[in-house]
């Protein structure tokens, strides 16, 4: 042992000193002893001892370094906890890049976080990151990405499904091309197939169900229907069964209460904030559809378009523009129909061009300028063109019509105007012979007829308003006195009051009018024999006279 001004050393006994060693910092009781390694590869040890003189490292003959290890098996072979404080640089090369084999178990080429795996990639072509994310029995064709703990926990054979978040597709078994994102997204999903889930709680309890796009936190919460397409906060959280509906809206697919919500309806439409079914859930609502936030449909193969104000919480009722940007009525088209509310409500079809007329059609009520509880016709100066009143009389030009039809100005028929049994009334009516048939002359009238005795009269309008009759000088025939004649002519009402056929009357007076030809013609063809009956007797009287006459001579 000797100090060399530095350190105190050994000399060792072999060649170049092996076995020498060397001592350094030997104060407060610490010892520091390296030893250089003699001829034949025995290990140098650098041994940091303090009072217990236990080794704390080693350095192998073939360079290998253990820190709480007799025996490393790797370049740094660390028993116990290791704390970089500064760059790591990786035994792959000098960037930092760390290489995991192949993740064949659960044990090889797995990243494990608290105990649990964190990061590996079991299967073909699969991606899991997070605590329990994935599994190590999936199978198949793969191509899963699972992001986030539990993500596609369960998956067996499942293929080409992405879950980001905690717990997101963790019940998916065997269902394909899913989509979900955010924290137990579609967590319930088995074998459903082809969904998207964006937002915590979307789709969460759908299993079975295919086709079906939810974004928004807890939309499409319980449904497992298919072909559901629901966008916005709570979208058609309560639709379980029902299949082809959309809902695009904060939870638009229910109104204020669940009781309402779209649960088994299918082929519905919901477009606005809480724009939902108008009936409770069991109704089951098909092709309905409402636009617009509260908006309300009640009706299956129904469309509401806007809100009413008191239902379903809605403060206003909707104005609708067509080309019309500050709508002030329910339904305002510029170059089309208008309409208007109060007690002279009217669709108003207006012309914009130049020159061009405006027309209200509307529904009258009581007490207003449109015939009371009728609809009318009217230019913007209240000409009224057309109106039905209430019985159903229609009125062209008159506003109170008096009878089922009451024209005011001429009437122009280009074909036939009938009775309600067919018969001809005026005009040119088909009379040909090969549309006819039970052909059967009418029997002689000109009797009957002379006694129908036409006759000049005023109705007694103030007594039978329900009638309409006329003030003025009327002209026909007492009913009474042609049902003694000819009864085929008199009906009778519910009441008993009778009755004329008028529209016979022209036919039976031709009737009578061949009766007279045919009289005269008798009468004619005896006045002609008669005529010459007397010529020959007037000649004979002559050649009387004549010889008469010639005797006196």
């Amino acid at each position: 042992l000797f100090f060399d001004g530095a350190n105190w050393r050994t000399r060792g006994d072999g060649a170049n000193n092996a076995g020498s060693a060397i001592l350094t910092d030997i104060e407060l009781g610490h010892l520091q002893i390296v030893t250089l390694p003699p001829t034949g590869g025995a290990d140098q040890v650098v041994a940091n001892a303090s009072l217990d003189s236990f080794e704390k490292l080693r350095i192998t003959a073939s360079g290998n370094v253990g820190i709480g290890t007799t025996n490393p098996t790797a370049k740094l072979d660390v028993v116990g906890d290791m704390k970089v404080s500064g760059n790591f640089i990786g035994t792959i090369n000098s960037t930092g890049t760390l290489a995991l084999p192949l993740t064949a178990d659960a044990s090889t080429g797995v990243l494990t976080l608290g105990g649990p795996p964190f990061l590996h990639s079991f299967g073909t072509n699969n991606t899991f990151l997070g605590s329990n994310a994935g599994n190590f029995t999936t199978s198949g064709i793969g191509q899963n990405t699972g992001i986030g703990t539990s993500a596609l926990e369960a998956n067996t054979t499942g293929n080409h499904n992405t879950a980001t978040g905690r717990r997101a597709l963790a019940s998916n078994t065997t269902g394909n091309w899913n989509t979900a994102t955010g924290r137990s997204a579609m967590a319930s999903n088995t074998t459903g197939s082809s969904n998207s889930a964006i937002g915590t709680n979307a789709l969460q309890v759908n299993t079975t169900g295919n086709g079906n796009t939810a974004t928004g936190t807890a939309a499409l919460f319980a449904t497992t229907g298919t072909n559901n397409t629901a966008s916005g906060d709570n979208a058609l959280v309560y639709n379980t069964t029902g299949s082809s509906n959309t809902a695009i809206g904060a939870q638009a697919g229910y109104t204020l209460s669940n009781e309402n919500a779209n649960t088994v309806g299918s082929n519905n439409t919901y477009l606005g904030a809480f724009s939902g079914p108008g009936v409770s859930s069991a109704s089951g609502l098909t092709n309905a559809t409402a636009i617009g936030a509260n908006a309300v449909v009640s009706a299956s193969n129904a469309l509401v378009l806007g809100s009413i104000a008191g239902v379903n919480g809605a403060a206003n009722s909707v104005n609708v523009g067509i080309g019309a940007p500050s709508p002030g009525a329910k339904l305002v088209v510029l170059g089309s129909e208008a309409t208007a509310n109060g007690l002279d409500a009217a669709i108003r079809i207006n012309n914009v061009a130049t020159g061009g007329t405006s027309w209200n059609m509307r529904v009258g009520a009581t007490g207003t300028s449109t015939p009371a509880a009728g609809f009318s016709i009217s230019d913007d100066s209240n000409n009224y063109r057309l109106v039905i009143d209430s019985a159903g009389s229609v009125g062209i030009g008159p506003t109170a019509p008096l009878d089922k039809l009451h024209v005011s100005g001429e009437l122009r028929v280009n074909s036939c105007v009938k009775d309600y049994g067919g018969g001809s009334i005026a005009g040119v009516c088909a009379s040909d012979a090969r549309f006819k048939k039970d052909i059967v002359p009418f029997a002689p009238s000109l009797d009957k007829v002379v006694q129908s005795q036409p006759v000049y009269f005023h109705w007694r309008a103030e007594e039978f308003p329900e009638k309409h009759f006329g003030t003025g000088r009327s002209f026909g025939l007492i009913a009474q006195e042609v049902e003694k004649v000819l009864p085929e002519l008199v009906t009778r009402d519910e009441q008993g009051y009778r009755a004329v056929n008028y529209t016979e009357l022209p036919l039976l007076t031709l009737q009578a009018v061949r009766e007279l030809k045919g009289q005269n013609d008798a009468l004619r063809k005896d006045n002609e024999a008669m005529k010459a009956r007397l010529a020959r007797l007037e000649a004979l009287f002559k050649q009387q006279l004549e010889v008469e006459v010639s005797k006196k001579r």
